[in-house]
Protein backbone atom coordinates (compact mmCIF):
# COMPACT_ATOMS: atom_id res chain seq x y z
CA UNK A 1 0.00 0.00 0.00
CA UNK A 2 2.91 2.21 0.72
CA UNK A 3 4.25 1.98 -2.91
CA UNK A 4 1.42 2.21 -4.39
CA UNK A 5 0.52 5.40 -2.49
CA UNK A 6 3.78 6.89 -3.36
CA UNK A 7 2.67 6.88 -7.45
CA UNK A 8 0.31 8.76 -8.65
CA UNK A 9 -2.35 7.21 -10.23
CA UNK A 10 -1.82 4.32 -8.28
CA UNK A 11 -3.93 3.51 -4.91
CA UNK A 12 -3.12 2.01 -1.84
CA UNK A 13 -6.74 0.99 -1.22
CA UNK A 14 -6.86 -0.86 -4.40
CA UNK A 15 -3.46 -2.88 -3.48
CA UNK A 16 -5.98 -3.06 0.32
CA UNK A 17 -8.69 -4.94 -1.67
CA UNK A 18 -6.57 -6.89 -4.16
CA UNK A 19 -5.19 -8.12 -1.22
CA UNK A 20 -8.12 -9.14 0.12
CA UNK A 21 -7.45 -6.51 3.37
CA UNK A 22 -9.58 -3.85 2.60
CA UNK A 23 -12.34 -4.53 4.67
CA UNK A 24 -11.02 -5.80 8.05
CA UNK A 25 -8.72 -3.07 6.87
CA UNK A 26 -12.09 -0.45 7.09
CA UNK A 27 -13.68 -2.30 9.67
CA UNK A 28 -10.48 -1.47 12.14
CA UNK A 29 -10.35 2.18 11.54
CA UNK A 30 -14.06 2.75 11.93
CA UNK A 31 -13.43 0.91 15.30
CA UNK A 32 -11.17 4.32 16.33
CA UNK A 33 -14.64 5.97 17.82
CA UNK A 34 -15.76 7.66 21.07
CA UNK A 35 -15.79 4.21 22.97
CA UNK A 36 -12.38 3.63 22.00
CA UNK A 37 -11.05 6.76 22.96
CA UNK A 38 -12.69 6.66 26.31
CA UNK A 39 -10.83 3.38 26.80
CA UNK A 40 -8.01 5.22 25.98
CA UNK A 41 -8.11 7.62 28.24
CA UNK A 42 -9.39 5.10 31.00
CA UNK A 43 -5.68 3.85 30.52
CA UNK A 44 -7.54 0.70 29.30
CA UNK A 45 -5.02 -0.26 26.98
CA UNK A 46 -5.61 -3.49 26.52
CA UNK A 47 -9.34 -3.10 25.44
CA UNK A 48 -8.48 -0.32 23.64
CA UNK A 49 -5.95 -2.14 21.31
CA UNK A 50 -8.62 -5.21 21.18
CA UNK A 51 -11.09 -2.97 20.27
CA UNK A 52 -9.58 -0.88 17.69
CA UNK A 53 -7.66 -4.36 16.30
CA UNK A 54 -4.55 -2.85 16.95
CA UNK A 55 -1.94 -5.55 15.88
CA UNK A 56 -3.35 -5.64 12.31
CA UNK A 57 -3.21 -1.96 12.16
CA UNK A 58 0.15 -1.36 13.66
CA UNK A 59 1.52 -3.78 10.96
CA UNK A 60 -0.58 -2.84 8.37
CA UNK A 61 0.93 1.01 9.42
CA UNK A 62 4.40 -0.33 9.84
CA UNK A 63 4.27 -1.75 6.48
CA UNK A 64 3.28 1.67 4.81
CA UNK A 65 6.10 3.49 6.31
CA UNK A 66 8.43 1.05 5.74
CA UNK A 67 7.09 1.32 2.28
CA UNK A 68 6.98 4.90 1.98
CA UNK A 69 10.55 5.32 3.43
CA UNK A 70 12.51 2.58 1.42
CA UNK A 71 10.50 3.33 -1.90
CA UNK A 72 10.10 7.24 -2.19
CA UNK A 73 13.59 7.82 -3.88
CA UNK A 74 13.42 4.86 -6.11
CA UNK A 75 9.63 5.80 -7.14
CA UNK A 76 10.87 9.34 -7.91
CA UNK A 77 13.44 8.27 -10.08
CA UNK A 78 11.90 5.61 -11.52
CA UNK A 79 9.23 8.33 -12.66
CA UNK A 80 11.92 10.66 -13.80
CA UNK A 81 14.00 8.44 -15.58
CA UNK A 82 11.46 5.68 -17.03
CA UNK A 83 7.67 7.47 -16.67
CA UNK A 84 6.82 5.30 -19.68
CA UNK A 85 7.75 1.67 -18.73
CA UNK A 86 6.48 2.71 -14.79
CA UNK A 87 3.37 3.49 -16.54
CA UNK A 88 2.78 0.82 -18.22
CA UNK A 89 3.63 -1.45 -14.99
CA UNK A 90 1.06 0.52 -13.04
CA UNK A 91 -1.72 0.36 -15.73
CA UNK A 92 -1.59 -2.92 -16.23
CA UNK A 93 -1.64 -3.38 -12.59
CA UNK A 94 -5.30 -1.51 -12.80
CA UNK A 95 -6.40 -3.60 -15.59
CA UNK A 96 -5.78 -6.95 -14.08
CA UNK A 97 -7.31 -5.25 -11.04
CA UNK A 98 -10.78 -4.62 -13.09
CA UNK A 99 -11.76 -8.38 -13.14
CA UNK A 100 -11.29 -8.70 -9.62
CA UNK A 101 -13.17 -6.03 -8.73
CA UNK A 102 -16.13 -7.15 -10.63
CA UNK A 103 -16.19 -10.60 -9.48
CA UNK A 104 -17.27 -8.81 -5.93
CA UNK A 105 -20.53 -7.81 -7.53
CA UNK A 106 -23.02 -10.58 -7.49
CA UNK A 107 -25.97 -9.01 -9.20
CA UNK A 108 -26.12 -6.59 -11.80
CA UNK A 109 -28.91 -3.83 -11.43
CA UNK A 110 -29.77 -1.05 -13.06
CA UNK A 111 -28.09 1.15 -10.30
CA UNK A 112 -25.10 -0.75 -9.89
CA UNK A 113 -24.95 0.08 -13.83
CA UNK A 114 -25.55 3.45 -13.06
CA UNK A 115 -22.84 3.77 -10.83
CA UNK A 116 -20.47 1.71 -12.87
CA UNK A 117 -20.78 4.27 -15.76
CA UNK A 118 -20.99 7.19 -13.45
CA UNK A 119 -17.39 5.99 -11.89
CA UNK A 120 -15.73 5.59 -16.03
CA UNK A 121 -17.27 9.34 -16.09
CA UNK A 122 -15.33 10.52 -13.19
CA UNK A 123 -12.35 8.60 -13.48
CA UNK A 124 -12.35 9.93 -17.25
CA UNK A 125 -12.77 13.31 -15.68
CA UNK A 126 -10.05 13.68 -13.22
CA UNK A 127 -7.45 12.59 -16.13
CA UNK A 128 -8.66 16.02 -17.66
CA UNK A 129 -8.08 17.27 -14.38
CA UNK A 130 -5.12 20.03 -14.36
CA UNK A 131 -2.76 20.80 -11.52
CA UNK A 132 -3.47 23.81 -9.41
CA UNK A 133 -1.02 26.47 -7.79
CA UNK A 134 -1.79 26.20 -4.13
CA UNK A 135 0.29 28.63 -1.21
CA UNK A 136 3.07 26.91 0.59
CA UNK A 137 1.17 27.44 3.78
CA UNK A 138 0.51 25.14 6.31
CA UNK A 139 -2.99 25.28 6.58
CA UNK A 140 -3.00 24.20 2.79
CA UNK A 141 -0.85 21.60 3.24
CA UNK A 142 -3.12 20.90 6.10
CA UNK A 143 -5.94 20.80 3.83
CA UNK A 144 -4.34 19.08 1.72
CA UNK A 145 -3.75 16.25 3.89
CA UNK A 146 -7.00 15.93 4.69
CA UNK A 147 -8.15 15.48 1.25
CA UNK A 148 -5.65 13.02 0.61
CA UNK A 149 -6.09 10.69 3.72
CA UNK A 150 -9.56 11.07 2.24
CA UNK A 151 -8.56 9.77 -1.42
CA UNK A 152 -6.37 6.77 0.55
CA UNK A 153 -9.90 5.18 1.60
CA UNK A 154 -11.37 5.12 -1.97
CA UNK A 155 -10.11 1.99 -4.10
CA UNK A 156 -8.99 3.18 -7.46
CA UNK A 157 -8.93 7.03 -6.12
CA UNK A 158 -4.75 7.87 -5.65
CA UNK A 159 -3.93 9.78 -3.19
CA UNK A 160 -0.78 10.82 -5.04
CA UNK A 161 -2.43 11.89 -7.79
CA UNK A 162 -4.88 13.94 -5.40
CA UNK A 163 -1.35 15.71 -4.03
CA UNK A 164 -0.81 16.40 -7.54
CA UNK A 165 -3.19 18.34 -8.73
CA UNK A 166 -3.27 19.96 -5.27
CA UNK A 167 0.35 21.25 -6.38
CA UNK A 168 1.57 19.37 -3.04
CA UNK A 169 2.88 16.12 -4.38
Amino acid sequence: MGAANVIPGMSGSSVAFITGIYHEMLYSLASIDREAVRLLFQFKIADFWKKINGNFLAVLLAGIITSLFALARLMTYLLTHHAISVGSFFFGMILISMPLVLREIKRWNIGTALSFIVGIGIAYGLTLLTRIQTPDAVWVIFIAGILTSCAMMFPGVSSSFALFLLGKY
